[in-house]
């Protein structure tokens, strides 16, 4: 009985090594994954905003003469100063015109820019309730989107602008306005940024007349056009600027 006593505690003594043993090369390999779901290091609100991007919308007039909205967001990444535009199945094809239009606003957000751009690439995504994009009034929307992006602020949500841009800022006239200015406020914006002098626009009426005579009933219309204020049409507070900076200092929040 000796015997089998003493090799039982011996039996029992090797056991309780082996799992000690097992347990001091097990426990080190586990270590890693406690480390791995530790806190992670999180981007500042100016790098979340940059890459979240700003996203305006932009009235535009379809091909029936009809104000509509389309909308525009921008984004920056890592890069080399390159301009990108996003082609998918939600993104019309975009004119000519449009393209150059783009290409003065980024050189001039980057004017703007508190920051140095050589290594950003911008993308642009543009989505509207047409196949096509034309024309340059998305000008100055693009541009103020890019100053805003670049010099991290943010833009009012209830504001909208339309508006021509060149090279040296200079924010132009553009048609449609009081069609525009009717979209935007069906859409719920309260504020639209216009280029001087479309603070009124040209409304146009028909006038009808009939006369009766022995051979029956004459009808007569003329149509005429008269000026009108865009904020007693629509409602929206209307603001006229000279350029993009004054429309950033607007739109900004």
């Amino acid at each position: 009985m000796g015997f089998v006593q003493n090799a039982l505690i011996i039996g029992m003594l090797a056991v309780v090594l082996f799992s000690l043993a097992v347990g001091y090369y097990i426990a080190p390999q586990a270590q890693p994954q406690a480390l791995a779901k530790g806190p992670q290091a999180t981007a500042s609100p100016a790098q979340q905003a940059a890459r979240q991007g700003i996203t305006v919308q932009i009235p535009a007039i379809d091909e029936n003469g009809e104000g509509k909205v389309a909308r525009v967001n921008v984004q920056e990444m890592p890069g080399s100063g390159r301009v990108l535009i996003e082609l998918g199945p939600d993104n019309p094809i975009i004119g000519g015109d449009t393209q150059d239009s783009i290409r003065t606003a980024v050189e001039l957000g980057k004017m703007f820019s508190t920051r140095d751009t050589a290594a950003i690439d911008l993308r642009y995504s543009i989505s509207a309730p047409s196949d096509e994009v034309s024309g340059k009034s998305a000008g100055a929307a693009v541009a103020v989107a890019t100053m805003a992006l670049l010099r991290g602020e943010r833009l009012r949500p209830d504001t909208i602008i339309t508006g021509t841009v060149n090279s040296r800022g200079v924010i132009g006239p553009v048609g449609g306005v009081l069609q525009k200015a009717k979209a935007a406020g069906q859409m719920g914006f309260r504020r639209i940024i216009v280029p001087v002098g479309e603070a009124t626009a040209a409304k146009s009426e028909t006038r009808c007349t009939q006369t009766s005579s022995p051979n029956g009933v004459r009808r007569e219309c003329t149509q005429t056009a008269a000026q009108v204020s865009v904020a007693a049409e629509t409602g929206l507070e209307v603001f006229e600027v000279r350029d993009a900076g004054e429309a950033l200092e607007l739109w900004r929040e």
